[in-house]
């Protein structure tokens, strides 16, 4: 698989926001029509995805079949959910008076996705976006790309337009760098290379909108006393204990002071 870098992703970025305005005006009854529609070929797919699955990432070939189905389950849902995402009516304190509020899409989402379950995951991330008008490029993790470039082939095959539906291939350090771009949305940081240089956007002035799960349940934050300059270890060198809960800090710590600044472009991560 050719390999991008920085300049790739960043036109994926671009393709995504010169697409975002025409798709995001798309009634969501025609992009139900579409989700359908990649449904409808990724269900015929599902044996040469999962036998590519199976070769590249060693999974056993009727656990592969699982996941290749969820992608065309997951397209057949969100393609049921996207014209019924609707805004509300608010009553107000005048009785002659009422609120609405819209529901509009957030832009262009970058998705990077892990090696374990490479299709489910892709699936949960461009689904929704595209469900709700958002565009997508997607980063799927280096040493799992062959099922997820197959898998973006056939749900553009359904007839999506050019820029709706990108995919970008490379190393996390070199690919996560559109997360400094002007107006990216993101969404997933599994690869350590790539979270070192999207997880800088989140406290960057721009206050990149984001939800970075990095391991979903085995996070950890090692936060050492202010006075010791390195984590503590025991003794046999291993790396002390370390807080599940990030937004806790050590006892005894004082709090780190953050200043937000009063213009934000949106940023979207998980993984």
């Amino acid at each position: 698989m050719e390999q991008g870098g920085g300049g790739e992703g960043n036109a994926g970025v671009e393709a995504g926001a010169k697409a975002c305005p025409a798709w995001a005006a798309r009634p969501p009854t025609k992009r139900a029509q579409l989700l359908q529609a990649a449904a409808e070929k990724m269900k015929a797919a599902v044996p040469e995805l999962a036998k590519l699955l199976s070769q590249e990432q060693g999974k056993p070939l009727a656990h592969a079949v699982l996941e290749a189905s969820r992608v065309q389950e997951n397209l057949e849902y969100y393609a049921g959910l996207a014209d019924k995402i609707r805004g509300d009516y608010v009553p107000l304190e005048d009785p002659g008076k009422f609120g609405l509020t819209l529901r509009r899409p957030i832009g262009v989402v970058v998705a990077i996705t892990p090696w374990n379950f490479p299709l489910t995951l892709m699936a949960n991330k461009i689904c929704p976006a595209l469900a709700t008008g958002c565009t997508v490029v997607l980063k799927p993790a280096s040493t799992t790309p062959l099922a997820t470039q197959r898998a973006i082939e056939v749900i553009n095959s359904a007839g999506f337009p050019p820029g709706v539906l990108n995919i970008v291939h490379g190393s996390g350090g070199d690919v996560a760098r559109p997360a400094r771009c002007p107006a990216p949305p993101l969404d997933g940081v599994p690869e350590r290379p790539a979270g070192r240089f999207v997880q800088p956007a989140l406290c960057s002035p721009r206050l990149a909108r984001g939800h970075d799960r990095s391991g979903d349940r085995h996070v950890r934050l090692a936060l050492p006393p202010p006075s010791s300059p390195r984590p503590p270890r025991t003794a046999d060198g291993r790396p002390g204990p370390c807080r599940t809960n990030p937004m806790q800090p050590p006892p005894g710590s004082a709090p780190v002071p953050v200043t937000v600044p009063s213009r934000a472009s949106p940023l979207v991560l998980s993984c």
